[in-house]
Formats: structure tokens, sequence, C-alpha cells
């Protein structure tokens, strides 16, 4: 999600990965704060599983196979063994291969529910975890995000990358005093994240602003479209003083002339 680095679990692999496709997906804050987190956390997520070496390995195919044709492979093997959890992370890795960068993306939706799957039945795998993080991220499920960072932290509490990813979730949640926490803590355990932290809160920043000036124009557009109606206030002529009130909140109707 940082312009010269993978984001969050992306860490746990190779941080050298990724730079061209984020070169082609930069972030931008003329969309909505969600979707532009989930857009560039999609592009890293993207080059992580487009590498040759991660997926063949898992696969052992000398040439990895097509994402369609992985997906159908690892659905074999689950009506085989439901409770694979190594087939699930596959599929899920496979379906994220194909998922475009929006939130609705079927192929996206789809690797959630391998990755909570895998999660389930594998649950002291921290990298596991934190692919299932990212997901979460990228559907803007930032709740979740934070529930699955904090499984990974548990299992692997030195990964500098897990509390960059929480410290950001709970930023974009605008729970600003436990993200300083964690992105603090994050930078204590690899200095080097610094700069591009702080760019990437500034962005988050910034688009939170934006959406708080979206409401109000929104809200003051809404309040001038209102139809300005003055009460009518003719019961008030000759009417003694004690009922002027009465008559003024609609409670002696019966005395309008």
């Amino acid at each position: 999600m940082v312009r010269d680095g993978p984001f969050p679990a992306c860490f746990l692999h190779n941080p050298s990965l990724g730079r061209s496709a984020m070169n082609r997906h930069p972030p931008s804050f003329h969309h909505h704060l969600t979707v532009d987190h989930r857009r560039w956390v999609g592009a890293l997520t993207l080059a992580i599983l487009l590498s040759t070496d991660a997926i063949a390995s898992r696969s052992g195919h000398r040439n990895p196979p097509s994402p369609e044709h992985g997906i159908t492979e690892q659905t074999a093997a689950l009506t085989k063994n439901p409770n694979n959890a190594s087939a699930y992370l596959r599929r899920a890795e496979f379906h994220l291969a194909l998922a475009g960068l929006e939130h609705d993306d079927p192929h996206l939706r789809a690797a959630a529910d391998d990755l909570a799957a895998a999660t389930r039945l594998s649950p002291s795998e921290p990298d596991t975890h934190g692919k299932y993080a990212d997901v979460a991220t990228r559907l803007g499920e930032y709740q979740l995000a934070v529930v699955e960072y904090t499984a990974a932290i548990g299992l692997a509490p030195r990964h500098a990358s897990l509390y960059a990813g929480r410290g950001l979730a709970y930023l974009a949640l605008r729970k600003d005093r436990r993200a300083k926490v964690d992105l603090s803590y994050a930078v204590r355990l690899s200095p080097g994240l610094r700069a591009q932290l702080e760019a990437e809160e500034a962005r988050i920043r910034a688009g939170r602003q934006e959406i708080i000036t979206q409401t109000m124009v929104r809200h003051e557009a809404a309040i001038d479209a209102r139809e300005d109606v003055s009460p009518d206030l003719s019961c008030l002529h000759h009417m003694p003083l004690h009922m002027m009130s009465q008559c003024r909140h609609g409670r002696r109707a019966d005395l309008v002339p």
C-alpha cells in the first residue's frame, strides 16, 4: 500500500516485489478513502500472487498453471478432502490473481471465503491470517482486518508489517490513538518503514478529510432544499397572552378563528 515497498502481509514474502504493479496503480484521493485503500492493497497483493516462484513452488508445477486451471485443481482437491487448509489457501491465491481492484469483484469475495476457511482449519499460520487481513482491507472490512492482523501478531509478534497493517486499519476506522501505537511500534521494529508509513498516514488522513467535506456539502445542500414553511400565527390576533404560547405550538388549534 506504500509506494516504495509492499504492504501488510506482503512484507512476509519478498519486499522487492510489486514495484512495477505499484507504478501502474499509483494511489489517488479523488476516490472514496476505502476505494483508494482497497485499490492500493490490491495492486500490491496482485504483484505478490503473480510471482512465478510463489505459485509454482506450492502447486508442484515446473511452470505455474493459469489461475483458472489452478482454481479447478484446488476445487477438485477440496472435493476429496474438504478439510485441506492448504488447498483453500492456494485457491484463494488463484482467485486473487483473477480479482480486479474493485471491492465487489466476485473473485475477491471468493478469496476471502477461502482464506476464512484456511484460517479456521489452520489457525496457527500467521501468514494465512495476514493474507486474510489484506483481503479484508481490500473489501473495506477494516474491523475484520484488525481482528486478523491481531491474530497474526499473536503468532508472529516481531513482524513490523503486521503492526503497520493493523495501524493503518485502525487509522481508517478513525481509532487514531491505537493507530499511533501500532505504527510507532512498526517503525521501531523496522526503521526503514518510517517514510513509507508517514506518507500512507498522510494519504489516509487526507482521504478522511475529503469524506468529511463531501458529507458537509451534501448535508448543507439537503438543508437548502428543504421548504421553509412558516407557521400560521393568525390565531394570535385578539388572543389572551396566556394562550399565545399554546397556539404557537399547535396545542390550541380549536381557538383559531
